[in-house]
């Protein structure tokens, strides 16, 4: 059986579905299984880059790759605005752009870096209602209201600037959608403004330059290497620290049952805060991921929360 996450370079044209659809394909084709596959967010059809995708048993963790950090290098087209806020949408306003200050611009994306709040696009994967919000804009309905998030942007800084394209890097937390950063800062400039160009460089440590292409995973399999490009799925929960569960509380662990301290291979620290772990049991063999919590006594406790 094959688990793990494929790091796939996403060319352009593609939707995040496409690519979970062409490596179902390739591997009933070439291994003759209908292995289960899914993505870990969606990648703007218009964007190019590194988009993990889990296969296998690895489909259950995909949550936890959806919160990762990740890196883009956009370029901002300034003079113009679209219906969807890139290149791919209908011009909804055109006007001729101003050349902008170094300073100017530094000034903007400034008051971007860390913690803000920000409205998602129409065209945009987002369910209101039980309905994608780009079904809606398709269909031409009424958009209910969006209503802000919360996001952070660890690092905003120009790569270049040549009238009317600036081109940034953007390292941000899950959910921050580049289109309407574009958009927002070129209001801010006093700007008409879109993205015209969207290449997802790393998604938390997966880089785009460790990617594999569609043609280099469909050779790969074809050769019966597909191992090759899974990456386990512990890696992806590097993040997360490491409990270790006695053998015997094993079966009960994986029966839902709360595991007390005695069940537990070494005490946890007093100063380790509630949270996520990797569960391993003393075989070093990985269960899952559970939480540990205090309870009413004031005693450390471990509950399965997904399970390889």
């Amino acid at each position: 059986m094959y688990n793990g996450f494929i790091n796939v370079l996403k060319p352009t044209g593609m939707t995040s579905n496409d690519v979970v659809g062409k490596l179902k394909y390739l591997a009933r084709k070439h291994l003759g299984e209908k292995l289960k596959f899914g993505h870990t967010g969606t990648l703007d059809p218009n964007a190019a880059g590194v988009m993990m995708v889990c296969c296998g048993r690895a489909t259950k963790f995909s949550q936890y790759a959806v919160e990762k950090k990740k890196t883009y290098i956009a370029e901002i087209t300034f003079g113009k605005t679209t219906d969807t806020m890139d290149t791919y949408g209908q011009v909804t306003e055109e006007r001729e752009s101003s050349v902008l200050l170094p300073e100017r611009i530094e000034e903007v994306l400034s008051s971007y870096r860390g913690e803000t709040m920000q409205i998602p696009p129409k065209y945009s994967a987002i369910k209101i209602n039980g309905q994608k919000l780009y079904d809606l804009a398709r269909k031409g309905a009424d958009i209910p209201e969006i209503k802000p998030r919360r996001i952070e942007i660890t690092k905003l800084e120009t790569i270049s600037y040549s009238h009317p394209c600036l081109k940034i890097e953007v390292e941000c937390s899950a959910g921050t959608y580049i289109r309407s950063l574009a958009q927002d800062i070129g209001e801010d400039l006093g700007e008409l403004s879109h993205l015209s160009l969207l290449i997802r460089t790393k998604v938390e440590d997966f880089a785009i330059e460790d990617s594999f292409s569609i043609e280099e995973i469909e050779e790969l399999i074809s050769q019966g290497r597909f191992s090759e490009v899974l990456t386990g799925t512990e890696k992806i929960l590097s993040r997360y620290p490491e409990a270790v569960i006695k053998n015997r509380s094993q079966k009960a662990y994986m029966n839902g049952v709360i595991i007390t301290q005695e069940g537990m291979l070494a005490q946890i620290k007093k100063d380790m805060p509630d949270s996520r772990y990797k569960v391993y049991n003393e075989n070093g063999e990985f269960l899952g991921i559970g939480n540990i919590w205090k309870n009413q006594n004031s005693d450390y406790v471990l509950k399965s929360e997904t399970q390889i």
